[in-house]
């Protein structure tokens, strides 16, 4: 047997060049480009890292930016991209800095799990939803839109804490004690739905507190005097006005006016003012205010009545005399008819 070289165990395993066609366009390559790898990669030594366009089925949120060579988020690049504090913790990685590590993108503790349940992002997802809501359904329009059944609940239950209020203030009844006993002793107790309603109510608000009843009587009386507004623009009046002091020991003034309404006399009360001192250039100040805050002119007054008074009914320095020289002529003053029975009984 003859002895073989060792240039025989190569020769048997030669490669011979075959050539092929320069045309490629012959060619039919049926691939989905979608399925290929980005040609982007890093390097580790001399292995490859390519990103890869299907995670983005399983990351909505990410992209990638050919020229900054690298992966973002689209959501924390729209509403995290001014925290300084998240940029300086994390390094901006994906936000400012292209993420391209990919060999530690897959897996349980991969990168982008990692940044799929992060707080941050997930605060960016949140900013995006309400942003979305908003702009197909703004605040104005969801509260427009507000069932219109929940407002008649809310009107019918309210419309009985005011009866309630209005109730106390016609019997003079202290409203800043017995406010609270008179709703939950009477109104919860003989109305069911009632009840419901301020258990319902009981996080943002019970409404059975002095503070709601000093506030119902402040929007009552804020009503009424609009009304008032509207029914004496213009129009002729005379005025009636007596002080009084309160239970503390405090003078008060109570003012009245009387005007045609419908062809008929009618009789209104405006307001009650405090007064420092019972002069009648302050009492004077105290009808003028309130006459503005009706807007009512003394050119319109026809006449006044007060009791019999020094300071009331003075012709040379009382309220009468200054009422007189606001209105630029002489006002006529009757003596209050209540006032003078009063005197000739008590004498």
């Amino acid at each position: 047997m003859s002895k073989r070289k060792i240039t025989d165990f190569f020769s048997q395993n030669k490669i011979t060049k075959t050539s092929e066609p320069q045309d490629s366009h012959h060619d039919t390559i049926d691939t989905d480009l979608d399925e290929l790898p980005t040609p982007t990669y890093t390097k580790k030594g001399k292995e490859k890292r390519f990103y890869n366009k299907k995670w983005e089925n399983d990351f909505p949120w990410l992209f990638f930016d050919v020229q900054r060579n690298g992966a973002f988020c689209k959501l924390c690049e729209k509403h995290a991209v001014n925290d300084s504090v998240l940029l300086t913790s994390t390094g901006g990685v994906f936000i400012k800095t292209p993420f391209n590590n990919f060999k530690k993108a897959l897996g349980k503790y991969g990168k982008l799990n990692k940044y799929n349940d992060s707080a941050s992002h997930i605060r960016s997802i949140e900013q995006e939803r309400l942003t979305l809501v908003f702009s197909k359904n703004p605040v104005y329009c969801q509260i427009l839109n507000q069932s219109s059944e929940e407002c008649k609940i809310n009107r019918k239950h309210f419309s009985l804490l005011f009866r309630s209020i209005y109730f106390l203030a016609k019997e003079e009844i202290a409203h800043t004690t017995k406010y609270e006993p008179l709703i939950k002793r009477l109104i919860m107790k003989s109305s069911e739905s009632f009840e419901s309603w301020i258990v319902t109510n009981s996080d943002r608000s019970t409404y059975i507190s002095k503070a709601t009843a000093s506030e119902l009587l402040c929007c009552a009386s804020e009503i009424l005097c609009k009304k008032l507004n509207n029914e004496v623009i213009g129009k002729k009046f005379s005025l009636m006005a007596d002080e009084s002091t309160n239970v503390n020991n405090k003078s008060e003034l109570s003012i009245c006016i009387r005007f045609v309404k419908n062809n008929q006399p009618v009789e209104q009360f405006i307001g009650i003012r405090d007064l420092s001192d019972t002069k009648a250039h302050t009492i004077v100040n105290e009808i003028s205010s309130e006459l503005t805050k009706h807007n009512l002119s003394y050119q319109n007054i026809i006449a006044c009545g007060f009791d019999g008074a020094a300071n009331m009914s003075g012709n040379k320095s009382g309220v009468r005399r200054l009422i007189s020289e606001k209105a630029g002529r002489e006002v006529p003053y009757i003596h209050c008819r209540a006032h003078a029975l009063s005197l000739a009984l008590t004498r």
